[in-house]
C-alpha cells in the first residue's frame, strides 16, 4: 500500500466502501468532485469517505483529515476545518496488504475536528470503538429513506 499516491489510496477506500454498502443492500454512487461528500446513496445519505494508512510501526495508528482538499479549494482554505455537508463519514485504515479496517461515524460525532488519530490496537477502547464497523445505523437510516 505504500507505492499508492494519497489520491489513488482515497479511490482505493470509496471502492472499498461501495463493496461494504452494495454487502448490506445499500446502492451509492459517486458525487460530482466539487461536492463536500464523497458518495450519495439511492435513499439520499451523504457519506465522506476518509482514507488512512499506517503510521509509526512501533505505536500504529491511523491519522484522518478533515479538511478542503481539491481542485476547487485554493490556497490557506485547503487546510482550514470544515463542516461538511454530509450525513456520515466512513474512515477507511489500511495497514499494508490487509483487509482495511472501517469505523462508520455519524457527521455528529466528527464536527469540525479536523484530524482523527485511531490506534491499530483491536484492544483500543476509546471514544471511537463502537463505530469500528457499525454499518447498521446506517444501513437502518437508508431502508427508512428508501425501502424496497
Amino acid at each position: 500500500m505504500n507505492d499508492l499516491t494519497p489520491h489513488q489510496l482515497s479511490y482505493l477506500a470509496v471502492a472499498h466502501v461501495r463493496v461494504q454498502l452494495a454487502k448490506r443492500g445499500v446502492i451509492a454512487i459517486d458525487a460530482p468532485a466539487f461536492f463536500e461528500y464523497d458518495l450519495i446513496t439511492q435513499g439520499g445519505l451523504r457519506i465522506e469517505v476518509k482514507s488512512s494508512r499506517m503510521r509509526n510501526l512501533e505505536h500504529p495508528y491511523w491519522a484522518f483529515t478533515n479538511t478542503r482538499e481539491g481542485a476547487y479549494t485554493k490556497g490557506a482554505a485547503r487546510h482550514q476545518r470544515t463542516d461538511r455537508k454530509c450525513d456520515y463519514f466512513i474512515l477507511v485504515g489500511f495497514r499494508d496488504y490487509e483487509f482495511p479496517t472501517f469505523f462508520v461515524l455519524p457527521k455528529e460525532i466528527i464536527g469540525m475536528r479536523r484530524t482523527i488519530h485511531l490506534p491499530y490496537n483491536r484492544r483500543y477502547d476509546g471514544r471511537y470503538t463502537s463505530y469500528r464497523d457499525l454499518w447498521e445505523p446506517l444501513t437502518n437510516v437508508e431502508r427508512r429513506l428508501h425501502p424496497s
